[in-house]
């Protein structure tokens, strides 16, 4: 049976058997009536079964967005406004985590200490996208809020990495001295970062100016703390776009307003070797 309705933003996992996606359609499974509500949906490609991932305790359906799966497609994170569990009553967006396996859903969006984010600047409903990364134990997002860990105080949008597992989170925005940004990371707001396969490579745009000399895009080991630059700012060209990186974090890609290509005096989509592992081209005498 055809959708009703328009679909949007997939995910694939690695194998290609399993896409992620949002939907407005009332026909992809049961309890979803009418079609102006956007939901994320699980679909097994092998199987041919929708499963509907945004509803709460009591089934009932909660609009929400930007899904993204795990490389073997068990773990899915989104984003809603809506609560989906009855802990959630914080009033403001959040990251859920549901696990296929299990059927479970948890709430990824809270502080280290488990407590509820509080607003920051931010709007109570704006849409954020999360990252989740290959492994599926580590989830990224962005969000102005000053509680998510101790010694936030610069009032920005940051970047920070929950482990699903334990719960802890660390802030990735930040310098290799762990000073704070400047400026908003990522650029956009709400704007999806890139995880590595293991989850310890972050990579995302950035409007701060102190974390790794001048760069729109940062390449951060959090667990390291190194910080490697994968721009260089020219002075009163626009920004980066999102980043994505590969799964060892060989190469990111981003858009940017800045000419990056000798060969090319344009803007565009642009891919850069970032050294942590073999570059494609490699050769071995």
């Amino acid at each position: 049976v055809q959708a009703n309705a328009g679909s949007y933003k997939p995910s694939l996992s690695g194998d290609g058997k399993v896409v992620a996606f949002t939907s407005g359609a009332s026909n992809l499974t049961t309890g979803v009536t009418g079609t102006s509500a956007i939901y994320v949906y699980r679909r097994d490609l092998t199987a041919g079964t929708n499963t509907l991932i945004s509803k709460n305790a009591s089934g009932v359906p909660q609009e929400s967005g930007n899904p993204v799966l795990s490389e073997d497609g068990n773990r899915l994170a989104f984003s809603t406004y809506w609560p989906l569990l009855a802990s959630d009553v914080n009033g403001l967006w959040d990251i859920y985590l549901y696990e296929h396996s299990t059927a479970s859903l948890k709430r990824v969006s809270l502080t280290s200490t488990g407590a509820e984010r509080d607003q920051g600047t931010e709007s109570a409903s704006r849409s954020v996208a999360p990252a989740i990364s290959g492994d599926g134990q580590y989830v990224a997002y962005a969000t102005t809020a000053t509680n998510v860990v101790p010694g936030d105080t610069n009032g920005l949008q940051d970047v920070f990495v929950v482990n699903v597992a334990t719960g802890s989170v660390v802030r990735a925005s930040v310098g290799s001295t762990g000073v704070q940004g400047n400026a908003d990371s990522p650029v956009g707001q709400g704007e999806r970062p890139s995880l590595s396969a293991d989850g310890k490579w972050v990579a995302f745009t950035t409007a701060a100016t102190n974390l790794v000399g001048s760069t729109n895009v940062v390449l951060r080991n959090w667990e390291t703390n190194e910080t490697r630059a994968m721009t260089a700012v020219v002075t009163g060209a626009s920004g980066s776009g999102p980043v994505s990186m590969t799964r060892t974090g060989a190469y990111v890609a981003f858009w940017s307003g800045t000419p990056l290509d000798a060969k090319f005096s344009v803007s565009g989509l642009f891919a850069r070797f970032t050294g942590l592992q073999r570059a494609f081209t490699w050769f071995e005498n």
